[in-house]
């Protein structure tokens, strides 16, 4: 028998692929998009990491802090926008005007004057724009995709973004040790007037979806999502999970500079070491996004799926803590990051998609971003805290495995709310009373 060409293979996986007749286009326009702004973001993520051991471990709770009170003043600056801006316009502007930054920082960092604070303050903002960023967007795709949409193509989507993922660091690794920091920040500002470009096409291309038009701002405070938060018990829920993963990943993250910094001595050599992980973490991101979140959502459900990722993970920072080297916390950081990407933000973001606007733009922004990185920063000074007691990298991870079994009950319950919701949804469209979430388009929130 013949074997297959490679056209062939690539046409049978197309098949397999849960894209049904009239979304094709779209799809394709959306994972593209998502390629150019995770391409964007993964050059300069090795670069920020770079920054990070510069400054020494001593310096990252501080670094954490100013990246929190930056998010916490980007947030009802944000608000405020959503509130009085059409949401077709939203995204495209957030892009142009971080390009437009990203040369601003590139110019910094080339002058003698300005790059000792340029260092410091690239990190901060690459954390406080990458959350921003890709925050905006899944807002953005739940615009443009209904529920059922979003459980078959979200994987999709975010396979796009895998692929982007893996372009970044790729060029990252090939560039960091021949050519300044400052040129990489000109290559992620280019790629992010390609995100303007796209994201702009993206929203004039989308059909009605029944929903609050896009065209129309959104209207209501700057600071509503705050309290559309602590309406909702599904919303409380996720910021419990977000808190208890968000410790677990800020100890993964301090081990990673801990250990990385001790073991590689030259600093072009760390960054294509970081960029190396981010091709792996992407390389199998993708794989999986393609080949396996689909069908896990579809056989174990959105809870499954997002307890899977969260009970994987907590075994590996046990393994972490029995043995704390180089190779366990590279394995164990492209494992995490692979599984977060390839099924936790997918199953995530498919939850948000049966909110209304103002649930998926500005209370999904104050989780994604003032709770995320309040979060961050408060689990940067408990890691110093304990540090400074004495604990050693194997002894915090030990710690850190009870908050990795609270973050695997969060995800289940929530995944469990969610499908009786939805099931309910499917057998009467009427709302239901008191669950402190506002009915949209004939179906009941989540």
């Amino acid at each position: 028998m013949t074997p297959p060409s490679a056209a062939g293979r690539v046409s049978a996986l197309a098949r397999r692929l849960p894209v049904r007749p009239g979304e094709g286009a779209r799809v394709s326009l959306s994972a593209l998009y998502f390629f150019a702004l995770l391409s964007s973001y993964y050059v300069l993520r090795p670069v920020r990491d770079e920054m990070g051991v510069r400054a020494g471990i001593g310096k990252m709770p501080w670094l954490f802090t100013a990246t929190s009170v930056v998010m916490l003043l980007a947030v009802p600056l944000f608000g405020w926008v959503v509130s009085r801006f059409p949401r077709r316009r939203l995204v495209p502007a957030m892009h142009l005007l971080f390009a437009s930054n990203l040369l601003i920082l590139s110019a910094a960092l080339r002058s003698r004057g300005s790059a000792r604070w340029a260092g410091p303050f690239l990190f901060v903002w690459v954390s406080v724009v990458s959350v921003l960023a890709v925050s905006a967007s899944w807002s953005l795709f739940s615009d443009i995709y209904a529920r059922e949409e979003a459980r078959r193509l979200f994987g999709i989507i975010a396979a796009g973004g895998s692929a982007g993922a893996l372009a970044g660091p790729a060029a990252t690794s090939l560039l960091a040790p021949r050519v300044d920091a400052a040129w990489l920040l000109g290559v992620s500002a280019v790629l992010f007037l390609a995100c303007a470009a796209l994201s702009q096409t993206l929203v004039q291309s989308a059909p009605a979806s029944g929903r609050e038009p896009p065209s129309r701002p959104i209207g209501g405070a700057a600071l509503s999502g705050v309290g559309r938060t602590a309406r909702s018990p599904l919303l409380l829920a996720l910021v419990a999970a977000l808190v208890c993963s968000t410790f677990v990943s800020t100890v993964l993250y301090f081990s990673q500079t801990e250990i990385v910094g001790r073991a590689v001595r030259d600093s072009g050599q760390r960054t294509a070491l970081f960029a190396r992980m981010d091709l792996a973490v992407n390389a199998l991101a993708i794989l999986l996004q393609l080949l396996v979140t689909a069908p896990l959502v579809r056989r174990i459900g959105i809870g499954g799926a997002l307890g899977v990722v969260a009970g994987s993970i907590t075994v590996g920072v046990a393994a972490l803590a029995a043995f704390p080297g180089l190779t366990t916390v590279v394995l164990l950081q492209i494992a995490h990051r692979a599984a977060h990407f390839a099924v936790g933000r997918p199953a995530r973001e498919t939850l948000l998609v049966p909110l209304d606007a103002e649930a998926r733009y500005k209370a999904k922004s104050f989780i994604d971003t003032a709770v995320f990185r309040v979060a961050d920063s408060a689990s940067a000074w408990t890691l110093a805290g304990l540090g400074s007691l004495g604990a050693g990298l194997a002894s915090i991870a030990w710690l850190t495995v009870p908050v990795g079994i609270a973050w695997t009950g969060a995800c289940w319950w929530i995944g469990r709310r969610w499908e009786r919701r939805s099931a309910r949804s499917e057998m009467d469209a009427a709302p239901e009373g008191g669950g402190g979430e506002a009915p949209v388009a004939g179906r009941s929130c989540a």
